[in-house]
């Protein structure tokens, strides 16, 4: 958790660096713990830098798919300018990917494809709305409590510790979530993309739910 925190501590410094000049890391106790440096610099972030400074601080600071993996996309986009298709066969691929990384059974697989969850998510014009899927996916159906649930869902270390300990962390820190979905569409479709918060277990929902706008 140390080092994990440490690393994302970097990334958000050299990203704060590319919009604002303030020392704004140094006023984040570097002894306190991860949770509290957490809790510090969401509320800097807030007090110094625009909303949209944040949206792009948190979600250039986000762990990201494989930039490898969205090659073909990118290449496929790039030749037909259809956004379509270039999300239909992301789709394909999440599919094939996450019945092996789950080991998801057909049932399970078509849930997920109901629900509209996962890289993909769901495409309405030039907008997609994507939900996460639980990090620990048999484990989060198998529990009954909500607590549990949201500590089951949550990808993030940093989060999964705060619920075990009950202590909040600021909704905002999801755009850091985001910033996932973010990356994908913008190493894609080489387009300016916005992150909008729809649902976030931080604010008591069940799931964590983004809508992407890519300025095609």
């Amino acid at each position: 958790m140390e080092n994990f925190n440490n690393l994302w501590l970097k990334k958000v410094a050299a990203n704060i660096a590319k919009y604002s000049e303030l020392k704004i890391m140094s006023e984040v106790n570097e002894h306190s713990t991860p949770l509290e440096q957490t809790r510090e610099l969401i509320r800097l972030l807030k007090l110094n830098l625009s909303n949209k400074e944040i949206h792009d601080v948190l979600t250039e600071s986000a762990c990201f798919y494989p930039r490898d993996d969205l090659e073909p996309f990118a290449k496929l986009y790039n030749e037909t300018k259809d956004l379509k298709l270039v999300h239909q066969k992301l789709q394909e691929k999440f599919e094939k990917d996450i019945v092996n990384y789950k080991s998801l059974s057909d049932s399970e697989l078509q849930f997920i494809k109901d629900h509209d969850w996962g890289v993909a998510g769901m495409l309405d014009g030039n907008t997609i709305i994507a939900t996460k899927i639980p990090a620990q996916f048999h484990e989060y159906f198998k529990s009954n409590t909500t607590k549990e649930k949201q500590s089951l869902y949550c990808h993030c270390p940093r989060i999964k510790e705060s619920i075990k300990n009950g202590e909040a962390i600021p909704y905002e820190y999801c755009y850091c979530g985001g910033g996932y979905y973010r990356d994908i569409w913008k190493t894609i479709t080489q387009s300016e993309v916005k992150i909008e918060i729809i649902q976030s277990i931080l604010k008591g929902d069940e799931v964590c739910q983004f809508k992407i706008h890519i300025d095609e």
